[in-house]
């Protein structure tokens, strides 16, 4: 999708996707790892999650493209931080690292992202935010930022797409199972079309949530 699709959305406020209190089915779900480590949240939006991750001894990153998010992020959780430029294989990105908390900020384009292995995954607005013949190059790109002995939690949705359209999109189980080309179990599937009257207003009577952990 055009960049200026999602910063039109943050322009006008259009986020319905954020979840104010964050997401119950991370704290239910996401694997135990050990003090330190590193999590990467692509396309992470201003998620309060981030900060659950952080108390859980966490050290994390969040990639974002429109620094709205990000200048929200920090204002409305009290919070301050160092921005700073940098290039990445020549592309631009503004980083900005917390000055409370293990967090840094990445402002730019998550295709264009390079930085450490990560030790885990946090994908709950990523791969539901790209159409179809982006999935590939996004979960490859996942895939070569991550450490071999990585764990991570993917939520996606469910729910016909010739009734409604996304964002989010519907991600079918076979076809995440084919492009992670590797372990998942699903953990979960919650069924939330009386809590999503968006949906319901489309015709839909089913819109769920599928919750992949490895």
């Amino acid at each position: 999708m055009e960049h200026s699709f999602w910063h039109n959305k943050w322009q006008l406020d259009q986020v319905g996707f954020h979840q104010e209190n964050g997401h119950p089915e991370l704290v239910k779900y996401f694997p135990k790892l050990s003090e330190g480590s590193s999590v990467l949240v692509p396309l992470c939006g201003k998620t309060k999650d981030m900060l659950w991750l952080v108390e859980q001894g966490y050290r994390v990153t969040g990639v974002e493209l429109s620094e709205i998010a990000a200048r929200d992020f920090f204002k409305e959780n009290g919070l301050t931080a160092q921005v700073s430029e940098r290039k990445v294989n020549g592309n631009d990105f503004n980083v900005f690292q917390c000055d409370q908390l293990p967090i840094v900020f990445v402002v730019g384009d998550f295709f264009n992202f390079n930085g450490e292995s990560f030790d885990a995954l946090y994908d709950r607005a990523a791969l539901i935010a790209l159409p179809q013949e982006m999935r590939a190059d996004y979960i490859r790109h996942c895939q070569s930022l991550l450490k071999a002995s990585s764990h991570g939690l993917i939520i996606t949705t469910v729910y016909d797409q010739s009734v409604a359209s996304g964002p989010p999109f519907s991600v079918l189980d076979e076809e995440l199972i084919s492009l992670w080309n590797g372990h998942l179990e699903r953990v979960g599937a919650i069924e939330l079309i009386e809590e999503e009257p968006r949906w319901k207003s489309k015709g839909l009577t089913s819109f769920k949530e599928h919750i992949w952990v490895w």
